[in-house]
């Protein structure tokens, strides 16, 4: 697919303001993993993430292929889509982002890592060249493997200590300068998070990209659609851990790709 002039990655590769990606967690092995993007791209999402729960690392490579050799049987929901294009991210926990690229990137679209190492930064001056060296290790990444992929970076998110809302928006500005999407999330697993967060960091960033990674459902997705470019789903589009809901998956697709008011 290619991508049209903006600052904004999800924008410029996906050609709609929000999008959809829903997180594949994978405790059934590589038949579920296909039956759950069958049922994510029949929903109308724009593309899946694949995270390391339930599986190996080590397995991504030939997953990754089993799901692209399926791409035939997948729908494109509402979308005029060619099959091949399907969008493929991973989150591999435990593995620093740079260290993925190197290792995954010719496999991948996009790259999600839960701490993109800024959020220190966002609380104490003193910790900026973390910061910075992350940032450098990532780009050096890039640029040795020439990967032109997404990168989603967690910042202020629920696996780091909590950041004052004084200090959203300063932690923001820094991040945008690390990452193609700001990625942040409510207090834990499955907990939705305030929208004033996400509104004071949008008000910051202006046009660059940013994605929630926790507690979405079609219940609440209304109150996050002014801010959000990506919603990251997994739990609020689940019958049970590692098996996606058909109906819900589809619910909130209709409710993210809606216009806002």
């Amino acid at each position: 697919m290619n991508e049209q002039p903006t600052t904004n990655r999800i924008q410029g590769y996906f050609g709609r303001p929000r999008v959809l990606l829903p997180v594949i967690h994978l405790p059934h092995g590589i038949s579920g993993a296909i039956a759950n993007v069958k049922i994510a791209m029949d929903a109308g999402a724009d593309g899946v993430f694949l995270i390391n729960q339930g599986m190996e690392i080590e397995e991504f490579p030939e997953l990754i292929d089993r799901i692209r050799s399926q791409s035939g049987t997948y729908g494109v929901g509402d979308r005029e889509r060619a099959c091949e294009f399907l969008w493929i991210g991973i989150n591999a926990l435990g593995m620093d982002p740079s260290a993925v690229v190197r290792k995954f990137g010719n496999d991948v679209d996009g790259i999600w890592s839960d701490d993109a190492r800024v959020d220190a930064y966002g609380l104490d001056a003193i910790h900026e060249p973390l910061a910075r060296s992350a940032a450098e290790l990532m780009e050096q990444a890039i640029n040795d493997t020439m990967w032109d992929g997404i990168y989603f970076g967690g910042t202020a998110f629920k696996s780091q200590p909590e950041i004052p809302a004084s200090h959203l928006g300063y932690l923001a500005r820094i991040a945008m300068q690390c990452m193609d999407v700001i990625t942040t999330s409510g207090r834990g697993t499955g907990m939705a998070a305030d929208p004033e967060k996400l509104h004071a960091m949008h008000r910051v960033i202006g046009d660059h990209a940013l994605a929630l990674a926790s507690g979405v459902t079609p219940e609440n997705a209304r109150r996050y659609l002014p801010y959000v470019d990506a919603f990251l789903v997994a739990s609020g589009i689940e019958k049970s851990f590692g098996e996606l809901d058909p109906a819900r998956t589809k619910a909130l697709a209709e409710i993210i790709h809606a216009p806002v008011a």
